[in-house]
C-alpha cells in the first residue's frame, strides 16, 4: 500500500473542487503519523469519532 501526506497540488485540486475542508482519521497511538500532518497543517478538531469495529484487526506486521 503507497501512503503519502496531500501534496500541495493534491489540496488545490481538492479546494478548485470548491471543497471547503480536508478531513484525516488517525489513531491515537500513530503519533507519527498525527505529528507528520500537523507539520503539514492539518490540526485536531474538536470532534468527537464514533466507531463500530465490525471484524477484528488484522494484526499488525513489523518493518522488515
Amino acid at each position: 500500500m503507497n501512503i503519502r501526506p496531500f501534496s500541495v497540488a493534491d489540496t488545490e485540486a481538492v479546494v478548485a473542487r470548491g471543497c471547503p475542508k480536508i478531513s484525516l482519521l488517525v489513531r491515537a497511538s500513530n503519533a507519527g503519523v498525527a505529528a507528520m500532518h500537523e507539520k503539514l497543517g492539518y490540526h485536531p478538531d474538536d470532534v468527537v469519532c464514533l466507531g463500530k469495529r465490525l471484524i477484528p484487526d488484522a494484526p499488525i506486521c513489523p518493518p522488515v
